[in-house]
């Protein structure tokens, strides 16, 4: 049941013990050009090649890898000022690495573009007042540098994404900061736990 002037995007079935698998709306099996988004997704902990920017705003190259998504807790989060949305809600902690293959300093803000795809087809991104300063996580480390991330060095950065109680997480994705830069797509851990 889909309220009024609402289209369906995407269908999708959440195989016991597999991964969820999903179609776009009106797919046919005619349709061989469109595989699902699932589908094209590479295995959780694969490094990607991507873009991200130096202090400079020039692109500069960075694999990125995601390490972990793990559901936590709402008491995780109790010193922070939640909004109601949020309260009824499953907190997950996505955190990737980064590495700057480049020659100039990196800017260290990558999780910004970190989104989470659920089995429902909602996209959820980060939740900024809790990632940016503040007492932090204990269960949503940083390796965040003061500075910029110098060339070959590599830093750690987690995104807390919250997804609504009955929904669990499909896939995870990253945006570069590159012109030609398409999202990169990882597989979700069955169950939204450790990918490692």
């Amino acid at each position: 049941m889909l309220t009024k002037h609402k289209e369906p995007a995407s269908v999708w079935y959440d195989a016991p013990g597999g991964d969820p698998v999903s179609w776009k709306a009106g797919d046919t099996k005619d349709d061989k050009d469109d595989a699902s988004e699932a589908s094209k997704a590479l295995p959780m902990g694969e490094p990607a090649k991507a873009i991200g920017t130096d202090r400079s705003s020039c692109s500069i190259p960075i694999p990125v890898t995601p390490k972990s998504v793990r559901a936590g807790s709402l008491a995780d989060l109790s010193k922070f000022d939640l909004t109601n949305d949020q309260k009824k809600a499953v907190p997950h902690y996505v955190t990737f690495e980064y590495r700057n293959d480049g020659e100039n300093d990196l800017y260290p803000g990558m999780q910004d573009t970190v989104k989470l795809q659920t089995t429902n087809g909602l996209t959820v991104g980060g939740a900024p007042a809790i990632e940016i300063g503040g007492p932090g996580v204990k269960q949503c480390p940083h390796s965040v540098p003061n500075d910029f991330v110098k060339p070959n060095a590599t830093v750690t950065q987690c995104s807390i994404h919250f997804l609504p109680k009955d929904d669990r997480p499909a896939t995870i994705s990253f945006l570069g900061g590159g012109h030609a830069q398409e999202d990169i797509v990882w597989k979700a851990p069955t169950g939204g736990r450790e990918a490692q």
